[in-house]
């Protein structure tokens, strides 16, 4: 476990899933703590900097349209927790970690839709490339997208909207490793404070099912 302090607040980077579920814990009342995902480096030396320059990818254009989110007194890093970029497949389900990135999870998409009942992944992978930018995609995480939905409900997000199309469903793990799973509409109504999106949950569906999504614009 690193901590930093910074004028911009006191950073934590937990290296287990354990030590993010202790912190998590022992955060008091009173503070306000950000979960950041992102690619930071591993130096302590340029910890802070390298962090800020891939957690601001993201928020550059969230900035904009949430400017009164923040300030936070705690920041916990949680690109170090291995449990959380986990993926699994096998015969009866695909399990995305919530640290993935949209990058990555465009590439887990698109191998696993080699598999007749997850057909319908190649369709999510593609219009995944219409989400922000490349560089935003290859920071950004999945949960990191939900978790600006579930705090602003009117955000327009791709990514929940495609969960909720196909079935998905979340993991949510508290404090003590209880996990509970939700649809991606179900999230946005339970309090997420000491908790953590584990993974989501792909569903295998049969290859008559046809998945179209897709934009529509009106000019007045």
């Amino acid at each position: 476990m690193q901590y930093i302090n910074s004028t911009d607040g006191e950073w934590i980077k937990p290296d287990t899933l354990d030590d993010l579920l202790a912190v998590l814990d022992s955060v008091e009342s009173n503070v306000r703590y950000q979960l950041v995902g992102g690619n930071s480096g591993k130096g302590m030396g340029s910890y802070i900097q390298k962090t800020y320059q891939c957690f601001s990818l993201c928020l550059t254009f969230i900035l904009g349209v949430f400017p009164n989110d923040g300030p936070y007194d705690q920041y916990i890093d949680i690109t170090g927790v291995t449990e959380l970029h986990e993926i699994v497949q096998d015969d009866t389900y695909l399990l995305v970690g919530g640290s993935v990135t949209l990058t990555e999870l465009m590439a887990t998409l698109n191998q696993a839709s080699a598999r007749t009942e997850y057909s319908y992944c190649a369709r999510l992978a593609e219009h995944l490339k219409k989400v922000a930018n490349t560089n935003v995609r290859n920071v950004g995480t999945v949960a990191g997208n939900l978790m600006m939905k579930h705090a602003h409900n009117d955000f327009e997000s791709d990514v929940f909207n495609l969960l909720e199309s196909v079935g998905a469903q979340l993991s949510i793990m508290n404090t003590t490793r209880e996990q509970s799973l939700y649809t991606p509409r179900e999230f946005l109504d339970i309090s997420m404070d000491k908790k953590v999106l584990y993974f989501i949950f792909f569903p295998q569906l049969d290859e008559t099912y046809k998945f179209m999504y897709d934009y529509y614009f009106l000019f007045i």
